[in-house]
């Protein structure tokens, strides 16, 4: 029973991708994977339109993942710089956007490690950084402004202590939206695994931040 549960909802989930490229290009707009092949092709521009579909997605996870926004701005770019470069080993096993994310979640990770090798994070740089998972909003009494401040550190400290693995995943589900299937594509893992990392990440943020929120 479940069996065919987990069957009918992967063809739903097929078809849904179908329909919605299909309404895509019914709606005179070139798909992904149109805009790939003209590429490699030597259309620059279709790169360009590309760039303009996904940069605003791919800096949010980044800024996320860095938590500094000059940083993300700079991984932004190279994260386009290395997908452009390496577009013509791209096989078409995966979409687009998650071959992208993969590559933006490497560019992360490595600019994370490499900035811990010259000294950690402190509390200071958690606190001029803020992580901006539930809003980016403020208010005009500055007593909020200071506590989201505080929580934005808060978080931003027990986020940082998070494998990078787990750290992505939290990421990619809770602030980008992304489902577990798309997770497990972009971090080359299995549904399951993506939903296991999940589940550990949620409860390692909890435990860290216990009493302190």
């Amino acid at each position: 029973m479940e069996k065919n549960q987990m069957e009918l909802s992967q063809s739903y989930s097929l078809l849904w991708r179908q329909t919605i490229r299909g309404l895509t290009a019914m709606a005179g707009e070139p798909t992904d994977d149109e805009l790939v092949s003209r590429v490699k092709a030597g259309d620059q521009e279709a790169f360009g339109t590309l760039l303009h579909r996904y940069q605003d997605k791919v800096y949010s996870v980044v800024y996320h993942y860095v938590g500094q926004q000059e940083d993300a701005l700079d991984l932004t770019q190279e994260a386009f710089v290395k997908a452009y470069t390496q577009l013509g080993g791209f096989r078409g096993q995966s979409s687009f956007y998650t071959w992208l994310y993969r590559i933006a979640i490497n560019v992360s990770i490595d600019a994370v490690r490499k900035r811990a090798t010259r000294k950690a994070l402190s509390v200071e740089q958690a606190e001029t950084t803020g992580l901006q998972l539930a809003s980016s909003e403020r208010g005009p009494d500055p007593q909020q402004a200071l506590e989201a401040d505080e929580l934005s550190a808060t978080l931003r400290v027990a986020l940082a202590k998070l494998s990078p693995a787990l750290k992505a995943t939290v990421i990619m589900h809770d602030v980008e939206g992304m489902t577990h299937e798309e997770i497990g594509q972009v971090l080359g893992c299995s549904e399951g695994t993506a939903k296991s990392r999940l589940s550990r990440a949620r409860s390692e943020l909890r435990r860290r931040l216990q009493g302190k929120l």
